[in-house]
């Protein structure tokens, strides 16, 4: 016997929505994760030897200095710890 009351598309719009609202939800929350880490990103020192040791500077430094993509790397790298701390905080 048929269902007739059962509406496949009216219950696949219903999933769909969902997924979209979920999807925005999830969205949003990483937009203000990145706002905090942003936020604490920018609380760190801007030169790298307030943020490296004293023996990271001395091992680093000069390539530091003469190459702009190492610069870049250790302010993904900080960017990227800033958010890890941001997810540690909420989880706790």
């Amino acid at each position: 016997m048929r269902n007739f009351g059962y509406n496949t598309y009216a219950n696949w719009e219903r999933a769909r929505n969902k997924a979209e609202e979920d999807a925005a939800y999830q969205e949003m929350i990483e937009e203000e994760r990145g706002e905090k880490a942003y936020e604490l990103y920018s609380s760190l020192p801007e030169e790298p030897e307030g943020v490296l040791s004293p023996k990271m500077m001395e091992i680093f430094s000069p390539l530091i200095d003469q190459n702009s993509d190492a610069l870049e790397y250790l302010n993904d790298l900080l960017y990227d710890l800033c958010l890890l701390e941001i997810k540690r905080r909420e989880a706790a």
